[in-house]
């Protein structure tokens, strides 16, 4: 960011500021004019209040991406759920179709098969009634298990945005500090020109 210095804005940001009391920093302003005092403290201003931004933003994008994770693991489950409930609402009408068809066979047989078919057709029940049970099961740990694997899902890419907003908070300290250090050189420079130049003056 290229510091925008207004000579009149700068001037009554350092004279508020020094009010509140100078924080000493790394940058020394040993042997700064006033005027370049007030050009740094304006500069600091302006480069914090840049770098809060860039870091509102950073928390910003990185809530706003494990709120869609959140919504996409929520809704993906709830899918999973959906679709294995439809499946075993569907083997239960399967189951009871069959039922009723066997049972019709009870009925029309003759008084001396009814016993002996309705034996059977007990045992045929019992076996179907076992074997959607079983189907069921197999249905409910399937969509446990891919439920499971979203869950792990979720929590890996969640770790991700972390990791990558926390990178990415490092690297805007870094880059903060490195725009502070040009804007305190970019201002130094300037008394070390203006001093070259008076020096230059005063050999003619």
């Amino acid at each position: 960011m290229a510091v925008d210095y207004d000579p009149v804005a700068a001037h009554e940001y350092y004279i508020n500021y020094r009010k509140k009391g100078l924080k000493k920093g790394r940058r020394s302003t040993k042997g700064f004019t006033e005027q370049q005092k007030e050009q740094w403290a304006y500069a600091k201003h302006q480069l914090a209040e840049e770098h809060k931004a860039i870091n509102q933003n950073i928390t910003n994008t990185g809530r706003a991406q494990r709120k869609n994770l959140s919504e996409w693991a929520k809704s993906t489950k709830k899918s999973i759920s959906d679709t294995a409930k439809a499946k075993k609402e569907q083997l239960s009408q399967s189951c009871k179709n069959r039922i009723e068809t066997l049972r019709s066979k009870v009925k029309n047989a003759s008084k001396e098969q009814k016993a002996k078919v309705r034996e059977h057709i007990k045992g045929l029940i019992d076996s179907l009634r076992s074997h959607i049970s079983s189907e069921k099961q197999k249905i409910g740990d399937a969509a446990k298990l891919q439920k499971e694997q979203v869950t792990a899902a979720h929590k890996s890419q969640r770790e991700t945005v972390t990791a990558s907003t926390k990178a990415s908070r490092e690297t805007e300290r870094k880059d903060y500090e490195t725009r502070k250090d040009k804007a305190y050189e970019h201002i130094a420079g300037r008394s070390k020109t203006t001093a070259m130049s008076k020096k230059g003056g005063k050999k003619k």
